[in-house]
């Protein structure tokens, strides 16, 4: 069930970024954006102000859902960011990714949209990766969608460990 419900966020988000910036009339970043379901309601919410950090953030809109509505079942974050297409990006730092593709032309760095969940009941992890570039009128050519899941994902990170503890706070 779980796998769906992402497949279709994530199908849901590739046709808002190709319907905004034919909006736009040209290239718009979206907003990053966290997707829940809760007793078979979905909710979302954009994250417009980011507070210190994408942890925190996702944590306090997080909180704020289930105070309101209850446990969510699954909760899904979306967002464009960078990707790495090397093997590895050990002791990266935020913001180099970025900087790395802004000014170097022989980067290996892409934009990318960047969907992460998990399924609160049986713990899989969904993790899909959109690389894509624009086309000379400003619309996103999408490469094919890179999903992976997993029970104990090993990679980390702020999205991984944000959804990560409010998994681990609301089935403890």
């Amino acid at each position: 069930m779980f796998k769906n419900e992402f497949e279709f966020a994530i199908k849901n988000f590739q046709r808002l970024k190709v319907e905004c910036c034919e909006k736009n009339k040209g290239p718009i970043d979206l907003d990053p954006f966290v997707h829940v379901k809760v007793k078979n309601q979905y909710i979302g919410s954009p994250l417009v102000q980011i507070e210190e950090n994408v942890y925190s953030s996702i944590i306090n809109v997080c909180k704020h859902i289930v105070s309101t509505f209850g446990t969510p079942e699954l909760i899904i974050f979306l967002t464009e960011g960078y990707c790495k297409t090397s093997n590895s990006i050990e002791d990266y730092q935020r913001g180099e990714l970025e900087e790395d593709y802004k000014n170097n032309p022989l980067s290996d760095v892409s934009e990318a949209l960047v969907i992460n969940g998990v399924d609160i009941y049986t713990g899989i992890f969904g993790s899909c990766f959109i690389n894509f570039t624009y086309d000379d009128f400003g619309m996103p050519n999408l490469s094919k969608p890179m999903i992976d899941y997993a029970k104990n994902p090993k990679i980390g990170g702020n999205i991984f460990d944000a959804l990560s503890y409010i998994r681990n706070s609301l089935v403890s």
